[in-house]
C-alpha cells in the first residue's frame, strides 16, 4: 500500500511538472516565427527581444523596453501589456494616427518626434522624444498632456482628481496672462480640480493659477 501511495505522488508530481513545462516553454529569438520577428523590428525599431516563451495557445515577447507582446501560434499580433497588469492596447504606427494628431504635434512640438503610439478602446497616447505624454480622443483631439516623465498623472501625487478643460473654457484672466507672457506658444492642454487650474505650454512649461485666474506660479 505505501509503495503504491509513493507511485501515485510520483506520478502526480511528473504530471505536474509536464503540465507546467507544457504551460510556458523559452524560444529562442531564431526560433520565433518570421512574422513575430518582423512585426518588432517594423513597430518598435532600435528595440531588442529580451526573451521569448510560447505555450499551446500562441506566443509571449519580452522586449528591451519591458514591452510584453502576445502573439497566436501563427505569429499574428493580439495585444501587448506595457505594464504587466494584462490590459491590452494596439501600437499605431506613426503614419496611421489621425492627421489631427500629426498637425498638432507638429504645430506645437517642433523638432520632437514620436517614440512610440498606441490606441485602446477610448483614444490614443503619444509619447514624444522630449518625454511628453499626450492624450487623445478618437478622433484625434486633444485630451490631456504630460510634460514630465515621472509616470505620475497628478505632479504633486496628492491624488487630486483633474478634470480637462478646453481652452475656450479658461477664463480669460488666464489667456490673458499666457499671451502677454507668452507671446508665440500655445496651450497644449488644460486642466481644473477644486484648487485652480494647471496650463501646459507647447513648450512644455507648467503655469499654475487660481480659480479666478490668477497666475500662482510656474513649475
Amino acid at each position: 500500500m505505501m509503495k503504491s501511495m509513493h507511485v501515485w505522488v510520483l506520478g502526480a508530481a511528473l504530471w505536474l511538472a509536464a503540465c507546467d513545462a507544457d504551460f510556458y516553454r523559452p524560444v529562442s529569438v531564431a526560433d520565433l516565427p518570421a512574422s513575430i520577428r518582423v512585426y518588432v523590428d517594423q513597430t518598435y525599431p532600435g528595440i531588442t527581444i529580451r526573451g521569448a516563451w510560447r505555450d499551446d495557445d500562441g506566443y509571449e515577447v519580452r522586449l528591451s523596453n519591458g514591452i510584453e507582446l502576445e502573439f497566436d501560434l501563427s505569429g499574428t499580433f493580439l495585444y501587448a501589456d506595457d505594464d504587466g497588469d494584462g490590459s491590452g492596447y494596439v501600437p499605431v504606427a506613426e503614419q496611421d494616427l489621425p492627421q489631427a494628431i500629426r498637425d498638432h504635434i507638429a504645430a506645437n512640438y517642433p523638432g520632437s518626434t514620436i517614440l512610440w503610439a498606441k490606441r485602446d478602446d477610448d483614444g490614443y497616447e503619444v509619447k514624444l522624444s522630449n518625454g511628453t505624454e499626450l492624450e487623445f480622443t478618437l478622433a484625434g483631439q486633444l485630451i490631456r498632456a504630460y510634460p514630465d516623465d515621472d509616470g505620475d498623472d497628478d505632479d504633486d501625487d496628492d491624488g487630486d482628481s483633474y478634470v480637462p478643460v478646453p481652452v475656450s473654457a479658461l477664463p480669460q484672466a488666464i489667456r490673458a496672462y499666457i499671451e502677454a507672457n507668452y507671446p508665440g506658444l500655445g496651450i497644449a492642454s488644460a486642466q481644473r480640480d477644486d484648487d485652480g487650474y494647471e496650463v501646459f505650454l507647447s513648450n512644455g512649461l507648467e503655469l499654475n493659477f487660481s480659480l479666478d485666474g490668477t497666475f500662482l506660479y510656474a513649475g
